[in-house]
C-alpha cells in the first residue's frame, strides 16, 4: 500500500471530475508534508499518510447572532 502520493494541479485541470482514489480505496488520513509551485503556477504537493481519518463538523455548537440573522433572511 501507498503510504504517501504526489499531486500536481494546475487551473486547467479544475473541474474535469476526476477521482483522485479509484472505486473501493480505504479512507486514510495525510498531511502535506511538501509544496512547491513551479514558476508557471502549478502545484507540486506531497502527503503522507496520518493515520486514521478524523470526522467531526466545522460549524460552531450554537450558531452566531449573525447566523441567526442571516438564516432569518433566507426564508
Amino acid at each position: 500500500m501507498r503510504q504517501c502520493f504526489r499531486r500536481r494541479k494546475s487551473i486547467r485541470d479544475v473541474g474535469r471530475g476526476k477521482r483522485l482514489f479509484g472505486d473501493g480505496t480505504m479512507p486514510a488520513a495525510f498531511t502535506l508534508s511538501k509544496a512547491t509551485t513551479s514558476p508557471s503556477g502549478v502545484l507540486i504537493a506531497s502527503y503522507a499518510r496520518a493515520g486514521e481519518v478524523r470526522t467531526g463538523s466545522f460549524a460552531p455548537e450554537t450558531p452566531s447572532e449573525a447566523e441567526l440573522e442571516r438564516r432569518k433572511r433566507l426564508t
